[in-house]
């Protein structure tokens, strides 16, 4: 994400940033055993991904994860 800078800075950035980190953090912390999904990217031993076309920035096009929870189900 990007807020821009200069005359262009966003006034809220610092706190969509925080609130960010947070909600990742909290995701993140619930999960176990992260892991690439063998049924989109591969096996281990030959993970294929896609990325977009671009000149400035490597980005992929998708990135399918697995995990456990640590909570039970609801």
């Amino acid at each position: 994400m990007a807020f821009g800078r200069g005359n262009h800075t966003c006034p809220g950035g610092p706190l969509a940033r925080a609130e960010g980190r947070v909600s990742l953090e909290r995701i993140l912390d619930r999960m176990r055993d992260i892991r690439l999904s063998d049924e989109h990217h591969g096996s281990p031993d030959e993970r294929h991904f896609s990325y977009e076309p671009t000149w400035v920035l490597r980005g992929l096009k998708r990135l399918h994860l697995e995990f456990n929870s640590t909570e039970a189900s609801r």
